[in-house]
């Protein structure tokens, strides 16, 4: 088990998802977020990675994220997620942004 320092621990906030808003982080925490998703998507709870992705997906549609962020945030997690909620919420969140988000799917 490897120990991580405070300053390399990602902030995620509105813990399970409880206000209905979106999040911003800045990019240092975007990237934190994107390491900590594709090392161990379990080390955050399932309902604050919907969250996740369910924001930054709009964020990256309004122009607030770079694709540079969303992709790093976003891309090797989807092949490590296995929670069936979460998997839902890559299929929902992006249905509403498909003309302008690329989808991956699991191989």
């Amino acid at each position: 088990f490897e120990q991580i320092s405070e300053s390399q621990q990602p902030v995620v906030l509105n813990s399970y998802a409880t206000g209905y808003y979106r999040i911003n982080y800045d990019a240092d925490n975007w990237w934190k977020i994107g390491t900590t998703l594709a090392e161990n998507p379990e080390s955050i709870i399932n309902y604050n990675r919907v969250q996740i992705f369910c924001d930054i997906t709009a964020l990256l549609k309004t122009g607030y994220v770079t694709r540079d962020i969303y992709d790093h945030v976003t891309v090797d997690w989807q092949m490590k997620e296995t929670d069936p909620v979460v998997l839902w919420a890559f299929d929902s969140c992006m249905s509403g942004y498909k003309d302008y988000v690329p989808k991956y799917r699991r191989i």
